[in-house]
């Protein structure tokens, strides 16, 4: 087929029993961006690990240019001109731009004692830079880029190696709306020089705006690829769930009570820009949001003592308390969900079991203080289900599990606890739109049984679809306070952004 840089034909893989790619088929058109969509689970992460040759396929064929390859390992696959771009930066921030963008092929000025040449360094990656319009120093230090600035000298660094195909797993998390928009307009030059893109992405808004085409995966099956102008949200949804989604955020019955949960009173710590005050109430969820940097994550960490308090003073009813602490936070009913789960939330090397019971050890312990295997079986399993957490086995390691799932888990450990306040920092984030579902019903049943809920998220959409009441943060101030029935998502960024 005309300008066909890539085929996979039938690809199959297994894993034990289970068949995590099916028969996988799709092409990239040179030049091309496709979108690669699913839910967690559907067999996205497998295949890209295949065209990077971290796994062996089982079956089928890669086909690069016409010609059938096999791709042994990651050396292999790069050689080929595949490079993939993941969530996690492979960046070393104490180097600058230049060193980072030519690092591993150095230009050298003496080959037998491998000495770098510096001058002819910065200046190929000035060129580099110019090429594609970024007004970014060579000489300055990677740690003083924003994200999104990171993930374009991510991509230059595939070009330098001559990559033909850029495989982009999930590339705006963590970046500003300000830094995505500039992010897209890079993207988009790279196609204008024929550079071929998989784009993978639970944002589905993103997906539409970027790609030629999109395949649909779902329990390891191709479901269909769309020309993306020919196909809409609604669709492609139900292709990626099999099955019709319907009111994607949920409204709870808005139970709100008169009763104040939580009064926050000129809080500040020492990440902390400005005094923060506010109520939280019983049964109802408070959004908090603003722009990346607005101070969403300080604010959740200060309300669990992460952070040295440096002003103000916290109430729950009527009672002034003092948290120093996590420990102290879950003692007074206040738990906090935090924004990276791999890093701050999970232990991933351990099962979903020992997850769920290590921080609730004491609803474990028999008549003698030992830890009874049976009641820690039955509470975690019981808890598990609930969440409907997939595979239901407690026996599996966390890191196994998809992203929704393993946020599950995140939530269960502390739904043990039976918290009066919980504050969720990004509690969708890098999870596929049925899980998110999910996790937005658990949301509406713990406000409607009256747990106050705080979801700080740069999500509006969310924000606005999920809350019953929208504080909006810039710089670190509430700059303003509104109830969601009353503002629109444009409204929510105009305001975030200073307008």
């Amino acid at each position: 087929m005309d300008n066909q840089i890539l085929e996979l034909k039938n690809i199959t893989k297994r894993f034990g029993g289970i068949k995590a790619l099916n028969k996988v088929n799709m092409s990239l058109k040179k030049g091309d961006i496709h979108a690669l969509v699913g839910e967690n689970g559907a067999g996205k992460s497998t295949l890209i690990k295949i065209l990077t040759g971290v796994h062996k396929n089982d079956g089928g064929n890669i086909i690069i240019d016409g010609s059938k390859i096999e791709l042994r390992n990651p050396v292999d696959a790069r050689n080929k001109g595949i490079v993939a771009i993941y969530q996690e930066l492979s960046l070393i921030e104490e180097l600058t731009v230049g060193e980072n963008i030519f690092l591993g092929h150095e230009p050298i000025i003496n080959e037998r004692f491998g000495i770098t040449d510096r001058k002819k360094l910065y200046k190929k990656s000035k060129e580099y830079l110019e090429r594609f319009a970024l007004n970014i120093d060579p000489e300055m230090p990677i740690n003083e880029l924003g994200m999104g600035q990171k993930r374009i000298i991510e991509i230059l660094k595939a070009i330098t190696i001559e990559a033909k195909i850029l495989l982009l797993d999930e590339p705006t998390t963590g970046m500003s709306k300000a830094e995505i928009d500039k992010f897209f307009e890079i993207i988009k030059r790279f196609k204008n020089e024929s550079l071929t893109m998989v784009y993978i992405s639970h944002h589905l808004d993103q997906v539409f705006k970027l790609s030629d085409k999109i395949t649909v995966l779902r329990n390891g099956k191709n479901i269909r690829t769309h020309i993306t102008k020919n196909v809409d949200k609604e669709t492609l949804v139900q292709d990626m769930i099999g099955e019709k989604l319907e009111n994607e955020y949920p409204k709870h019955n808005s139970k709100i009570k008169e009763q104040i949960l939580l009064n926050v009173n000129k809080l500040k710590t020492t990440e902390m820009k400005e005094k923060i005050s506010f109520n939280l109430y019983a049964g109802e969820i408070l959004g908090i949001t603003g722009i990346i940097g607005a101070g969403k994550s300080e604010l959740g960490r200060a309300l669990i003592g992460f952070s040295h308090k440096k002003n103000g003073e916290l109430k729950i009813g009527n009672k002034k308390i003092k948290i120093n602490n996590p420990v102290e936070a879950k003692n007074h009913g206040v738990v906090y969900i935090p924004e990276d789960r791999k890093t701050q939330g999970l232990f991933l090397d351990l099962n979903i079991k020992n997850n769920l019971i290590i921080p609730n050890v004491e609803k474990v312990l028999s008549k003698f203080n030992f830890i009874s295997n049976c009641l820690k079986e039955k509470l975690s399993l019981s808890t598990a289900s609930k969440l409907k957490v997939t595979p239901l086995d407690t026996d599996m390691i966390v890191k196994n599990l998809s992203g929704g799932n393993q946020q599950k888990i995140v939530f269960g450990k502390w739904l043990m606890s039976e918290p009066q306040i919980m504050i969720l920092d990004e509690p969708t984030k890098g999870i596929d739109i049925g899980a998110k579902k999910e996790i937005y019903n658990l949301i509406n049943d713990l406000a409607d049984q009256g747990v106050g809920i705080i979801i700080l998220s740069s999500e509006f959409q969310e924000i606005k679809n999920l809350s019953d009441r929208i504080l909006i943060l810039k710089n670190g101030k509430i700059k303003k306070e509104v109830k969601s029935k009353d503002i629109t998502e444009r409204e929510i960024l105009s305001t975030a952004l200073g307008g």
